[in-house]
């Protein structure tokens, strides 16, 4: 099995993102697993594994799906709704700088045109998960 670096979740979002040692919901096992589910279902090519490894989002639809699956099975994402925001919280409850993370994520997230993502609810997942990467960075990143 391959080993990944997880750095999650928000949405799928979280579970790559976060320091699950901050009042997770998951562990890293359980994000692995997660990971490991939804690549089995998906047939997940190696070589998309390993570019999330590498944290290497460049336009992959194999891993937008991934990335879908992964907020879907941890509850931080859904088609309807997007992102889970009280999960969110409840997961980086403890840490400082949550309400900048949530403003800046919200706000990228509010910005979103569907003409972007049209009816691909893969690519949709991951323009989310990629308004809570980079809100994770400026206020959360350790």
């Amino acid at each position: 099995m391959m080993k990944f670096s997880v750095a999650l979740l928000l949405l799928v979002g979280v579970a790559i993102l976060g320091d699950c040692s901050h009042g997770a919901t998951y562990t890293q096992d359980d994000y692995r697993s997660f990971i490991k589910t939804c690549g089995k279902i998906l047939r997940t090519s190696s070589e998309t594994y390993q570019k999330l490894k590498d944290k290497d989002f460049s336009e992959n639809s194999e891993l937008y799906c991934l990335i879908r699956c992964v907020g879907i099975r941890t509850g931080f994402y859904d088609d309807e709704s997007g992102t889970d925001w009280e999960r969110v919280k409840e997961h980086y409850a403890e840490r400082p700088g949550l309400s900048e993370y949530l403003k800046a994520a919200q706000e990228c997230n509010a910005a979103l045109n569907p003409v972007d993502y049209t009816d691909d609810y893969c690519k949709k997942s991951f323009l989310y998960f990629d308004c809570a990467m980079k809100a994770h960075d400026l206020y959360l990143k350790s």
